[in-house]
């Protein structure tokens, strides 16, 4: 259709005619195509099964790093903060202590301590390499109401989220 045939060589060229009365199957393959077996459906649903599950996988890898960095940015920052009230671990903290321990934060004495209270105390404290999104890691795992500030009882929960953890690995360490 439009195409322009080679030039012929001979002086008398065959034409498409003649080919067919010397072959009746001009045109036609032997080959013929088998029926698929992979649907367009089917792969459609393996790819979208390996994205599911690609995506759970990296979920919980995340959700895992996250947990550490928690438990690592808490342990540091109780550390450093017991260093510098001269408490040599948290174990010897009565609720005197940690009262204490929330007034002397407390700077505007509203009985909540600010973001801006908790990140003085932490800079105090010398936690070393803390960056900015440690510190919001930080701070929110603690502030369990989600508001912004840390009352008595969150104050007090953290403490004792330490505790509960360290407890757990001194008695694995112990078996």
């Amino acid at each position: 259709a439009g195409e322009i045939p080679p030039k012929c060589i001979t002086l008398s060229c065959p034409t498409e005619e003649d080919w067919k009365l010397r072959d009746p199957n001009l045109g036609t393959s032997p080959y013929v195509e088998p029926d698929g077996v992979l649907t367009g459906g089917f792969i459609a649903g393996v790819s979208i099964g390996s994205i599911v599950v690609a995506v759970v996988i990296f979920y919980f890898i995340f959700k895992h790093g996250v947990e550490a960095r928690e438990k690592r940015v808490k342990a540091a920052v109780l550390k450093s903060i017991a260093q510098s009230m001269s408490i040599t671990t948290h174990k010897e903290m009565t609720s005197g202590d940690l009262d204490k321990m929330f007034n002397k934060i407390d700077a505007d004495g509203n009985g909540n301590l600010s973001k801006v209270e908790v990140k003085g105390l932490v800079d105090e404290a010398g936690v070393a390499n803390m960056s900015d999104r440690d510190y919001d890691v930080f701070f929110n795992c603690i502030d369990l109401d989600k508001n912004g500030t840390l009352d008595f009882a969150e104050f007090c929960a953290f403490f004792a989220s330490i505790s509960v953890s360290e407890n757990r690995n001194d008695a694995f360490a112990e078996a």
